[in-house]
C-alpha cells in the first residue's frame, strides 16, 4: 500500500501520532523526522546550501529505506545513507543539498519510500524550500535571421535583456564576433554605451545592426559578459545576407598626365636684392617638384617685355636633369640683365606671340597642354589693361579653359611691405587674374615664399581626360584599380561631377589600365 506524508500540511488526516509525537506510518512503522520539512534559506546563485535530516526509527522493527526520489535531481542531491536500513531504536542522518539554477523560490520534495520487509512501502515526503538570490540574465531572443538585405542598406535585430535575478545586474562588455558588417545600438539609435546596469525586474533592448557590405552570408555572435555568476558569458547569434540590386565596372586606358606649358616672366631690378632666393630656392624647388611628378612639361623664363627667350636654349623640357634645367634658367635669367620691365601681364601676352611655335605647337600633346603664365615681381604691376582684359586675350590663343595664370607680388590686401631687406607693392591686377583664372598666388612679403613650390606644381599640373562614373554610385563602395592593383589613396570620389579625381603625384601612368568597380545606390525600406 502506498502512503503519502507531509510535514507541512496534506489534502488526507495525517497520520496517528505516537509518543513524543512522532509521525507514524503503516503498522509497525514508527518514524519521527527533524526538522520535519527543509528551508535552505537565501542561496547565492553560484553556490550550494546544505541542510541536515535525521531519520529516527522509533518503532520495534526495522524499516527499509528502498529509494530517494528528489523533485529536481539536477539542482538537488541526498548524501549520507550508510545503510539502507534503519534499525529499530537507531537514527540516520542525511545532507539535503541545493544548487540554485536561477533565482526565485524552491517548492520541491524529498520523498523516502519506506516499509518494513513484510509491509508494502509508503511514502515519506518532506518539503524542500528556499531562496535562490543574485542577479540572472535572461535574453528574449538567442538567435535571429535578417534574411536578404540589400548591400547599402541596413535591417536591424532586436533582443530583449532582462534582469529575472534579485540583484542588480552589470553588463560589463559586448563584443561582435563579426563587427565589419554588424554594430550594436540601443534601440534608440544611438551607438550601445557600456557598462549597463540593470535592476531586478526590469529589461533594456539591444539592436543589432546588419549593413552588408558584399553579396554574401554573413554571421555574427554577441558575446554579453555580465556578473550573472551562473551565465558570464551569454551569446545571441544574429545571421543574414547581403545582396547587391546593381553594380558597375568601368575601365579606361589612360592617356596620361596633361602635359604642362609655362612662361614665366622674372624683373631683374626687382629681385636684384633677393636673387639668392630665386636662383639657391624657387628655381631648385620648382624644378625638382616638376622632375618629381614625371610629366611632360615645356618651360621658359622671358624677362623683357617683348616677352622673347635670350639665350641659346629656347625652351626648358623634361628631358633636362634638374641641375641642366637650372643652368638654362640661369642664362636665361642673366641675358635680361638691367631690364626694368613692371609689365607682366602685357609681357606674358608678348610672350605667347613670340614663342607660338612651341607654346602652340600641333602635336596634340601640347596642343592640350596647360598652359601657365606667371610673373614674379615686387613692383607694381604696370600692364596698360586690367586683369579681365588680359584674360581675353591670352583666349584668343588658347581656351581660357587650359590657362592658368600665377605669381608672387606684393600682397594687393596690405599694400604691400618694405623692412628687414623686403620691398613690394601692391599687385592688384596680377592677384585678380590668377584668381579669376584658378591659378596660385603667394606674397612677396613672406620670407618663405619658395617653400610654397608645392602649390604651385599643383596649380601647373592638369589632366587630358575625366573619369565620369555613370548612373547613381554608392560612394563607399567604389573600389579603384591600376592594372589590377587596388589603390587606396591619392585619388577622391566628387560627388557633384562623378568623377574619381587623382592627385597630380598619384596620377596613373600613360598607358596603365584603370578599373573602377562600384555598387549602384538603392533605396532602402524605411
Amino acid at each position: 500500500m502506498w502512503l503519502s506524508w507531509t510535514a507541512l500540511g496534506c489534502t488526507q488526516p495525517p497520520p496517528p501520532s505516537g509518543p513524543n509525537d512522532q509521525v507514524t506510518v503503516a503498522g509497525e512503522v514508527d518514524l519521527a523526522l527533524e526538522p520535519e520539512a527543509v528551508d535552505f534559506g537565501f542561496v547565492p546563485l553560484g553556490e550550494s546550501g546544505e541542510q541536515s535530516l535525521t531519520i529516527r526509527n522509533l518503532g520495534s522493527s526495522d524499516v527499509l529505506v528502498a529509494e530517494l526520489r528528489l523533485s529536481d535531481e539536477d539542482t538537488l542531491a541526498v548524501t549520507g545513507f550508510a545503510s539502507p536500513k534503519i534499525r529499530a531504536g537507531t537514527e540516520e542522518q542525511l545532507t539535503v543539498t541545493w544548487t540554485p539554477s536561477g533565482a526565485g523560490d524552491l517548492e520541491g520534495t524529498l520523498d523516502l519510500r519506506v516499509g518494513t520487509q513484510l509491509d508494502a512501502l509508503s511514502d515519506l515526503v518532506v518539503p524542500l524550500g528556499g531562496t535562490g538570490s543574485g542577479p540572472h540574465l535572461s535574453i528574449s531572443e538567442s538567435t535571429g535571421n535578417l534574411g536578404t538585405v540589400s548591400v547599402g542598406c541596413t535591417s536591424t535585430f532586436e533582443t530583449v535583456a532582462t534582469n529575472d535575478g534579485t540583484e542588480a545586474l552589470d553588463i560589463t562588455r559586448i563584443t561582435l564576433t563579426n563587427d565589419q558588417e554588424f554594430s550594436l545600438e540601443d534601440g534608440a539609435g544611438s551607438p550601445l554605451a557600456l557598462p549597463i546596469r540593470i535592476e531586478p525586474g526590469l529589461s533594456i533592448p539591444i539592436d543589432v545592426v546588419y549593413t552588408p557590405m558584399d553579396e554574401h552570408a554573413a554571421t555574427t555572435t554577441l558575446q554579453i559578459a555580465s556578473n550573472d555568476v551562473l551565465a558570464p558569458t551569454t551569446t545571441v547569434r544574429v545571421d543574414g545576407t547581403g545582396w547587391i540590386e546593381s553594380s558597375n565596372r568601368i575601365e579606361w586606358t589612360v592617356e596620361g598626365q596633361q602635359a604642362v606649358t609655362a612662361i614665366i616672366n622674372f624683373n631683374w631690378y626687382a629681385l636684384s636684392t633677393v636673387q639668392d632666393r630665386v636662383v639657391d630656392d624657387f628655381l631648385p624647388a620648382l624644378f625638382e617638384g616638376l622632375d618629381d611628378a614625371d610629366l611632360s612639361y615645356r618651360l621658359a623664363i622671358v624677362m623683357s617685355s617683348a616677352g622673347d627667350v635670350t639665350g641659346d636654349t629656347a625652351y626648358i623640357d623634361d628631358s633636362f636633369t634638374v641641375d641642366e634645367a637650372l643652368d638654362a634658367a640661369g642664362e636665361m635669367l642673366e641675358g635680361g640683365a638691367n631690364t626694368d620691365n613692371d609689365a607682366g601681364l602685357q609681357t606674358l601676352l608678348n610672350a605667347i606671340e613670340e614663342n607660338s611655335d612651341w607654346l602652340l605647337d600641333d602635336d596634340p600633346l601640347w596642343f592640350d597642354s596647360r598652359l601657365n603664365l606667371m610673373v614674379v615681381n615686387s613692383d607694381v604691376e604696370q600692364s596698360p589693361g586690367n586683369a579681365e582684359h588680359y584674360l581675353d586675350s591670352y583666349d584668343d590663343y588658347k581656351d581660357r579653359d587650359n590657362i592658368v595664370v600665377h605669381g608672387i607680388a606684393g600682397d594687393p590686401t596690405t599694400g604691400g611691405c618694405s623692412g628687414s631687406g623686403l620691398y613690394a607693392e601692391a599687385s592688384a591686377n596680377l592677384w585678380e587674374a590668377a584668381d579669376l583664372s584658378g591659378g596660385v598666388f603667394m606674397s612677396f612679403c613672406t620670407s618663405d615664399w619658395a617653400t610654397g613650390v608645392p602649390a604651385f606644381i599643383d596649380g601647373f599640373t592638369g589632366t587630358i581626360e575625366t573619369f565620369v562614373l555613370t548612373d547613381n554610385p554608392a560612394p563607399w563602395s567604389i573600389e579603384v584599380r591600376i592594372d589590377g592593383v587596388q589603390i587606396s589613396d591619392g585619388w577622391t570620389y566628387d560627388e557633384k561631377t562623378k568623377e574619381i579625381v587623382f592627385a597630380p603625384t598619384a596620377y596613373p601612368e600613360r598607358g596603365s589600365e584603370l578599373r573602377v568597380d562600384y555598387i549602384m545606390a538603392t533605396n532602402c525600406p524605411e
